[in-house]
């Protein structure tokens, strides 16, 4: 039985082991995995992102006016993180988005006014689109 406890046990160390170190890695990747695995890891922050809408980075992937986007976001501390998610529909160029998420795993999106948004985060979002749209 001793011998039973101290495997289990062990066993138990190394997967806790396994999902800290792999929830570290993948809470800031934006690929298909670490977005699943986001899901559900704890480790990731649970909350708000807020992105401006660059159709110059739009694509439709599945050829069914579903547009994915890749930009840069920022949580309500103006942290930037970069996320991925898919739009139905084409977005309005310019856009505010609010997006609910876990790590970079988004589970929604809604359009938000430019006055809903922090301040700092409105102004990095400003810049951003600006240095982005320069000729």
């Amino acid at each position: 039985m001793k011998k039973f406890t101290n495997i289990f046990f062990t066993a138990l160390i190394f997967i806790g082991l396994g999902y800290f170190m792999t929830g570290t890695f993948l809470k800031d990747q934006t690929s298909n995995f670490a977005q699943s695995f986001n899901k559900y890891n704890l480790l990731a922050d649970k909350g708000p992102k807020f992105v401006k809408v660059d159709n110059q980075v739009a694509a439709d992937y599945d050829g069914e006016g579903n547009y994915t986007y890749y930009l840069k976001s920022y949580d309500r501390q103006s942290r930037p993180h970069y996320v991925e998610f898919t739009g139905y529909g084409k977005l309005k160029q310019g856009q505010y988005i609010k997006l609910d998420t876990r790590g970079t795993h988004v589970k929604s999106y809604k359009k938000v006014s430019r006055d809903s948004l922090p301040y700092n985060v409105s102004r990095k979002l400003r810049k951003d689109y600006k240095i982005n749209h320069e000729s």
